[in-house]
């Protein structure tokens, strides 16, 4: 049972990590964050030395995709299906984080190495899909960079349907953006 300590830690995170991702890290002060977590800012040092440690702490995953399947099995085309559900569920499960890592890792280089280090876990599907690179079986490519890229542009759909007021939720990736993703991952529009 998490202590009381535990909780008011987990609450000043919850808050630096909603407003560094809606406002920047830069545009959030400690007031906000101590505010928004009802207590002192001098309180909230006893939690986090620093704002700065405060974001890299919000950039941790909250989710991490369970799979221990097998899919030596699977079609090409079955896996490439499998390993973006697994892709997609992962980065909408950390969708805040993923949005905070990439707007502020420009300025803020350290956080693409806690990108590294925590959020980019090989799962089986992603070591199946390596194995089939390495046997010609997929085209040549490094994975990291393609889910990196699709990330990226995971983020500018979802970014652009908020400007056009056509979704209104920052926290959630729209079914749309799936397909697209989807179907780039795939190969639809190049076949």
């Amino acid at each position: 049972m998490p202590t009381k300590g535990d909780l008011t830690k987990q609450r000043i995170l919850d808050v630096a990590r909603e407003l560094f991702y809606k406002k920047g890290f830069d545009a959030t002060s400690t007031a906000e964050i101590a505010r928004g977590a009802s207590i002192s800012e001098a309180a909230m040092y006893k939690y986090y030395k620093s704002k700065r440690d405060l974001l890299t702490a919000s950039v941790q995953p909250t989710h991490f995709v369970e799979d221990t399947s097998d899919y030596s099995t699977l079609t090409n085309n079955e896996l490439v299906q499998c390993w973006t559900a697994l892709f997609l569920e992962k980065v909408e499960k950390n969708l805040p984080q993923y949005m905070i890592l990439f707007g502020e890792s420009v300025k803020y280089p350290e956080l693409s190495e806690t990108y590294l280090a925590t959020f980019h876990k090989e799962t089986p599907a992603d070591i199946e899909v390596q194995k089939r690179i390495k046997t010609g079986h997929f085209p040549k490519l490094d994975i990291t960079l393609m889910q990196v890229g699709m990330i990226g542009a995971l983020i500018a759909m979802i970014q652009h349907l908020v400007i056009y007021k056509k979704h209104d939720d920052l926290n959630s990736v729209p079914s749309k953006v799936k397909e697209v993703i989807s179907s780039i991952i795939s190969g639809k529009f190049f076949n």
